[in-house]
């Protein structure tokens, strides 16, 4: 399946969803709105409920599913030089350096466009200038803006929002959006817009009032707000059409051989469960500042990782000759000659900043703590990359070879494969390795078993 958005899908879905409203807003009111109904004012609508069947589904079209925390955090916390705590609705986060990228502001459905105090509304094209007087005067601390109070308001909270950034949340950040679901106002570079020298630019403002409106401008605001459209949202692996869709041959650096490796905790009959290692012959490519794997992911059956040492060399030869297919392949289809480089000349994967808060920098540790007093690690070279956390599945490079393991010694003969020895030279971990387990594929006693506690660790300093 591709991951590349379709517009017209997103058009379709946004009919749906308004649609569906328009045909439902009375049994909403009724159901979750609140204030007493007569005859000329209907029952007011709630934030809650504008959010949850308008602003929730805008969201999840746009491929800012609120409900996935890896995409949006609802009611992320900030922290305002002015020492109060603030709350946003929406925050849209990039996959890969866990930075903001998209906010998005909720009102109640019945709260009016932006419009001057005692004057009539705008037009959609009146608008962005209106605003952008009103925000230069809210940068100057000028109370004379004819901004209706309440917007006033609204544009003072982005406004504050965006100074609690730090300098790489503001660097990140691409859009901010206010939207009551009826009516949708996206601001282009927001932090120029808000906090920039210059006087803010109508021209990075965008309107959308009223539901003919957001429909009838459903691809500008695809373009606009889509996730993809946004964020680097590919994953790590591609099966051979993917990438063909992808990516551009011109831009491709280097190739190097690799596996996506897929491991399952539990396969077999329910009587003889057992794990399973599916191995997937890959190229990667370097394209750019990614890397990705490019495999048959939705092709044959993959070569399974035996567990007996005896099938090992079996399995290497069937690994390789789906590797030879995959290549021959993927020449083919990209029309170019394939020449592996050595595993050293790869750079590395772009590994993600972690960070406990996407809108704050990475925290210093305190004086004396753990983490204080570790040293350091050196900057290496990654190359293992999670390509499905929940699946358990990497991408590994290899380089010129096929497979990171092999069926020929390298050394001298270690006594430390078996976890007894390791403990009698006082070499081992407590508790030793028994049976099989998805973390190592091994067990006590076989050659590519590691018992040595010591060398686990050396590892582990290397992300083995």
């Amino acid at each position: 399946m591709s991951h590349r958005a379709d517009p017209m899908v997103f058009d379709a879905r946004l009919r749906r969803i308004i649609d569906d409203f328009r045909r439902n807003e009375k049994r909403i009111r009724d159901e979750y709105a609140r204030g007493p109904e007569t005859s000329h004012v209907p029952k007011e609508m709630t934030e809650r409920a504008t959010r949850r069947f308008l602003v929730d589904e805008f969201l999840r079209a746009l491929d800012w599913d609120p409900g996935d925390p890896a995409k949006t955090a609802e009611e992320a916390r900030t922290w305002h030089p002015s020492g109060d705590w603030l709350f946003l609705d929406y925050l849209g986060i990039d996959p890969q350096s866990q930075t903001p990228t998209v906010i998005f502001e909720a009102k109640k459905f019945d709260v009016e466009p932006p419009h001057a105090a005692r004057a009539e509304r705008p037009t959609s094209r009146e608008m962005p200038a209106l605003i952008a007087d009103a925000i230069d005067a809210l940068r100057l601390s000028d109370a004379t803006s004819t901004l209706l109070v309440e917007w006033a308001d609204y544009l003072g909270a982005m406004h504050r929002y965006l100074q609690s950034m730090d300098s790489k949340g503001r660097a990140s950040l691409q859009r901010a959006v206010i939207s009551s679901g009826g009516w949708m106002i996206v601001f282009e570079n927001p932090c120029a817009t808000f906090l920039g020298d210059n006087p803010s630019e109508p021209e990075l403002i965008h309107c959308f009032v009223g539901f003919d409106e957001i429909q009838d401008g459903s691809y500008d605001i695809f373009e606009l707000l889509h996730r993809e459209r946004l964020v680097d949202t590919l994953p790590p692996a591609l099966d051979v059409t993917e990438a063909l869709e992808h990516i551009r041959v011109d831009r491709i650096e280097r190739w190097f051989r690799g596996v996506v490796v897929a491991t399952s905790g539990s396969s077999g009959t329910r009587r003889a469960s057992y794990p399973t290692r599916a191995i997937y012959p890959a190229l990667i490519v370097r394209s750019g500042i990614r890397s990705f794997a490019i495999a048959d992911l939705n092709g044959k059956r993959p070569v399974e990782e035996p567990r007996s040492e005896d099938s090992i060399a079996g399995f290497l030869e069937a690994l390789d000759r789906a590797g030879t297919r995959l290549e021959k392949q993927v020449a083919a289809l990209f029309g170019i000659a394939i020449e592996p480089s050595l595993l050293e000349d790869f750079p590395g994967f772009t590994q993600a900043r972690r960070t406990t808060d996407p809108l704050r920098g990475p925290f210093e540790p305190t004086p004396g703590s753990t983490t204080d007093m570790a040293p350091a690690k050196p900057a290496l070279k990654a190359f293992t990359n999670v390509s499905d956390v929940t699946m358990r599945e990497f991408v590994v490079v290899v380089g010129t070879d096929r497979f990171y393991k092999t069926d020929r010694q390298h050394g001298p003969e270690c006594p430390y494969h078996y976890w007894k020895a390791a403990r009698a030279d006082a070499f081992a971990e407590v508790s030793p390795h028994e049976g099989f387990t998805t973390d190592s594929f091994t067990e006590d006693g076989q050659d590519r078993h590691c018992a040595h506690a010591g060398m686990l660790g050396i590892r582990a300093d290397f992300g083995g």
